[in-house]
């Protein structure tokens, strides 16, 4: 008869699971468990290092962890999960959102302006650069490296002041639109006052 039971090969990333209730983050740690790694990735369990080859950059990098300490190996391996390989749950996404919408209330408590040249901290006006670049995302259906790219981009269109706030229809608490910038198929924006 044959079995279905798996076999854990990797117990600390099962050690891990009691500490998130997300069932997708469940799944990736059992599927380590029995050493199905997400690619580009490899536990070294004899060197207690975490190897892994960066997706956008190539470049290979390790991370020394300590096989006793189940919280920390937790915490790095989210951190590798996240931020070098950029994989979400539902439940972080929302959460993400649901952060910057409470972050949000609470300037506007204090802030409450309908014109951006009135918006004066910077910190402010990055807060509605980044939601209006996740409703980009979201409508473009953009990459979270698209995303970045394209905050990145306005940012530096303001530094340079090309554009500006003639160009930036706001209402309080929201960037409604920025007119001239176009998003094309590809995901890269572009910004052409030239024939207005």
């Amino acid at each position: 008869m044959s079995s279905n039971k798996t076999i854990t090969i990797y117990p600390i990333f099962v050690n891990c699971k009691k500490y998130t209730t997300d069932d997708y983050w469940h799944k990736i740690l059992d599927e380590c468990s029995m050493g199905n790694i997400p690619y580009g990735m490899r536990y070294d369990e004899k060197h207690n290092m975490i190897r892994y080859k960066c997706p956008k950059s190539g470049k290979l990098s390790s991370i020394s962890i300590d096989p006793t300490n189940n919280l920390d190996f937790y915490r790095t391996m989210m951190q590798i999960f996240k931020s070098i390989f950029n994989m979400r749950s539902d439940m972080d996404i929302e959460s993400k959102r649901d952060k910057l919408k409470d972050e949000e209330r609470e300037i506007l408590k204090i802030y409450e302006v309908g014109e951006w040249k009135k918006i004066k901290p910077k910190n402010q006006k990055s807060l509605y650069i980044l939601n209006y670049c996740l409703e980009m995302q979201h409508l473009h259906k953009l990459s979270d490296i698209k995303t970045k790219a394209l905050i990145g981009f306005i940012n530096i269109k303001l530094t340079e002041k090309i554009i500006n706030e003639t160009h930036i229809e706001f209402v309080p608490g929201r960037i409604v639109s920025i007119r001239y910038l176009t998003i094309d198929k590809n995901g890269k924006a572009h910004f052409d006052d030239s024939k207005k």
